[in-house]
């Protein structure tokens, strides 16, 4: 749930693809799968983060309509 919006969010917390399966449009294809089941849900937005040298990933999603969020950082404490 995105409190700041106030609508029900899902979160990809990670998606590869084999390096000999990539440009292939499988990532399109497990995308649409998961937006399809997110708003099967109930849920308004799918919210996934893409490493930003990753451009590669980054081109697809914005090609998927994926828009980045230029006011969000995503921000992770290291325990080790």
């Amino acid at each position: 749930y995105d409190v700041d919006r106030g609508i029900r969010i899902e979160i990809i917390v990670d998606l590869w693809v084999n390096l000999r399966a990539r440009g292939k449009g499988i990532g399109k294809v497990l995308m649409a799968a998961a937006s399809d089941a997110v708003r099967g849900r109930g849920a308004r937005h799918l919210l996934w983060a893409v490493y930003k040298p990753n451009h590669p990933a980054a081109d697809c999603y914005r090609g998927l309509g994926g828009k980045l969020i230029d006011d969000l950082d995503w921000v992770y404490l290291p325990l080790a």
